[in-house]
């Protein structure tokens, strides 16, 4: 019985490890990303929100958005990218005289699935 427990424990020692580090955020340094990925990663599923802007006092309210996609698969050291996330060209698809401001959104799966999402604001 005492063997069945440790064969048991032992075989769900990574798993609770691998879990934690989901919530636990890793902050790698710039110089280890070749792909900007803001804020907190995490080990197994990545799903993060933050500006593109650091001028927060004069942002007026936007009346229209508009938003693109970039997706990119990543195996070893081999990595396929596709997809738009120029703000220039997003606000041109959304028909935008002047654009206010853009946020990024990033969802990442395991490092190897990541698509991240520029959205922006203006009229």
């Amino acid at each position: 019985m005492r063997a069945l427990l440790a064969t048991c424990a032992a075989s769900i020692a990574p798993l609770v490890l691998l879990s934690a580090s989901c919530t636990a955020p890793i902050v790698p340094q710039f110089e280890e990303l070749d792909f900007p990925i803001p804020g907190a990663i995490g080990r197994l599923y990545t799903h993060t929100t933050e500006p593109l802007d650091v001028n927060f006092m004069a942002t007026r309210a936007a009346t229209s958005s508009s938003r693109g996609d970039l997706k990119r698969i990543t195996y070893s050291n081999l990595s396929l990218e596709w997809g738009v996330n120029g703000i220039g060209e997003l606000g041109k698809r959304g028909g935008f005289d002047e654009v206010f401001y853009a946020d990024l959104e990033v969802r990442s799966i395991l490092g190897i699935w990541t698509q991240t999402w520029v959205h922006v604001y203006g009229r």
